[in-house]
């Protein structure tokens, strides 16, 4: 009987050993997963905004092409420019300043800072093109990261 007396004793301590193990590698899945969801979060952040810079830009090109007497890529000129979600035109700034968040609109300026800084490039291709490529840039986690969405746009009004 003397023998079997710290058996119980052994299987116990190894029994706690091996939840132990597993509580702590879920325990680091569990920070792990966190932590890329803040990855994933920037990156789909990131992604709208580039959207949102074609979006103005292309907004801009629809207001000229309504306005009678004004081409349909006024103010459009090879070149690096900041778009804010309520622009009326393009501003060159090079380079991109940080945009900041109100709570409810990305912006410049006003609110707190972020780490995203966006530029749209405009590329005149011909008489009836605009290329534009809206560039997102953000560092995040020890990573740096980039977003580039291109459109191109044509004069289908001239045809």
């Amino acid at each position: 009987m003397t023998k079997r007396s710290g058996q119980f004793l052994v299987e116990l301590l190894v029994a706690l050993g091996i939840l132990t193990t597993g509580f702590m590698a879920m325990l680091g899945l569990l920070s792990r997963s966190i932590g890329l969801s803040r990855v994933v979060s920037d990156d789909y952040v990131a992604t709208y905004l580039a959207s949102e810079g074609i979006e103005v830009a292309k907004n801009i090109l629809d207001a000229n092409a309504r306005r009678p007497g004004v081409g349909w890529n006024d103010g459009f000129a090879d070149g690096v420019y900041e778009v804010s979600y309520d622009s009326a035109e393009l501003t060159s700034r090079v380079p991109a300043q940080a945009l900041t968040f109100d709570g409810v609109h990305y912006r410049y300026g006003e609110g707190s800072p972020t780490p995203f800084h966006r530029k749209v490039v405009i590329k005149l291709v011909g008489g009836d093109e605009v290329q534009m490529n809206s560039i997102v840039d953000w560092s995040s986690r020890g990573r740096t990261a980039q977003v580039n969405l291109e459109a191109h746009f044509f004069n289908w009004q001239s045809r």
